[in-house]
């Protein structure tokens, strides 16, 4: 039985059970783009996922993350 998704040694990851409300993002860029995605994630030490959740928070335009306390209230 596998219990949980593989990931690359190394690679910083959600602990399980934490992306129970995350959803697929697919979308489509040219392969030389992809590939610096995944370097730039690599060289620290993330998963994709995690550098687009960090790199969203770079970006001062970007709507406000919704807080876990005001979903629940919701």
């Amino acid at each position: 039985m596998i219990s949980r998704m593989a990931s690359a040694p190394g690679v910083a990851t959600r602990s399980y059970g934490q992306a129970r409300d995350a959803v697929q993002l697919q979308t489509r860029v040219p392969l030389e783009l992809k590939e610096r995605y995944h370097a730039a994630a690599r060289a620290r030490g993330l998963s994709l996922s995690l550098y687009l959740e960090e790199l969203i928070k770079l970006d001062p335009l970007a709507p406000a993350a919704v807080k876990e306390a005001s979903r629940l209230s919701a």
